[in-house]
Order: structure tokens, then C-alpha cells, then sequence
């Protein structure tokens, strides 16, 4: 007789079926697949930058996405934490840079990222101030479902990043 007069039981043995430890948290993206999302960035053009997955001859500087993660507001509203970050090598001091990340292809919702950090020679821009891609705002709802689709779809191929706009320090 299957213990439906005690739920705790029942919750338990369906969960026990269903559900294999790690089986849940094992499609996601997760801290292995993000180190994934890389991108090298060269000077094609003054102030333009060309940004590929291969790191190539004349590469100075390194697009990465090393935050990136779902969270619920004190609200409760679920949102994504994100942050990418640059490595710069290009024995120029910055004072600034704009990152765009694009999900899907050139037809896929982008949203563009300040970096408000001085970053020199071969170091990589901080990640402690980070942005909140709220499900609740409408101007970043299609973002949203980008990000939510490739975290529970553990697919980080949709990802592209750019670099925008470059500001060095004297």
C-alpha cells in the first residue's frame, strides 16, 4: 500500500524515482562551462575591435563572463547576476571599456556592460560590482530568457562578446 497518509514519505520515495542525486544541477551552466566564454579582441580599424573565440596574431585584449548566475530579488523576482571582465595586453593603462554580450547570433537580444575600472598590463578587470538582469523589467526581458535559456540548457555557445568603446589613461 503506497503511504499516502503520510506526504513526507511520499515526497521522499518520489523524489528517490525521479530524481537521481545531481541529475537536476548536472544540465546547467555551471562554473566549468562558463570558463568556456572566451573571446580575443584585436584593433582592426582605430577604436574598432574585432572579437573571436580563437585567439589569434595580434589579440590584445581577452573578453570573459566570469559571473554569471541566477538569483531571486528580495522582491522575488527571479533575475540573472552578471558581470564580464577584461584582461588587457595591451601594455596601455585603461580607465574604461564597454563590453557587449549577445545571445544567439546577430538577431539575439545584447545588452552593453561598462567596465569602470583602471586596468593595466596583463591584469583582468575587477568583477565586484556586477549587474542585475531583472525577469520584470520589459527593456531586458528578452535578455532574460537568452540567459535563462542557455543556464538550463548548459549551452554557452550562444554567447558572443564585443568590445564597444576603449578609454586608456594618459
Amino acid at each position: 500500500m503506497f503511504p499516502f497518509d503520510k506526504p513526507l514519505l511520499t515526497i521522499l520515495i518520489i523524489h528517490l524515482c525521479f530524481f537521481h542525486p545531481g541529475q537536476a544541477n548536472s544540465r546547467y551552466l555551471d562554473d566549468e562551462s562558463i570558463l568556456n566564454i572566451v573571446f580575443f579582441c584585436a584593433e582592426k580599424l582605430q577604436n574598432k575591435y574585432e572579437c573571436k573565440p580563437n585567439q589569434e596574431q595580434g589579440a590584445i585584449f581577452k573578453l570573459t563572463l566570469p559571473k554569471l548566475k541566477p538569483v531571486i530579488t528580495a522582491d522575488g523576482i527571479p533575475a540573472f547576476r552578471i558581470m564580464p571582465a577584461l584582461t588587457n595586453y595591451s601594455k596601455k593603462k585603461l580607465a574604461n571599456a564597454k563590453i557587449r554580450v549577445q545571445l544567439g547570433g546577430e538577431q539575439g537580444p545584447t545588452i552593453d556592460f561598462g567596465i569602470f575600472t583602471a586596468t593595466r598590463y596583463k591584469m583582468t578587470s575587477s568583477t565586484e560590482f556586477s549587474y542585475l538582469i531583472r525577469s520584470d523589467v520589459p527593456k531586458m526581458f528578452d535578455f532574460y530568457l537568452g540567459l535563462e535559456k542557455a543556464y538550463k540548457s548548459n549551452d554557452w555557445s550562444i554567447f558572443h562578446l564585443d568590445l564597444i568603446e576603449l578609454n586608456y589613461l594618459d
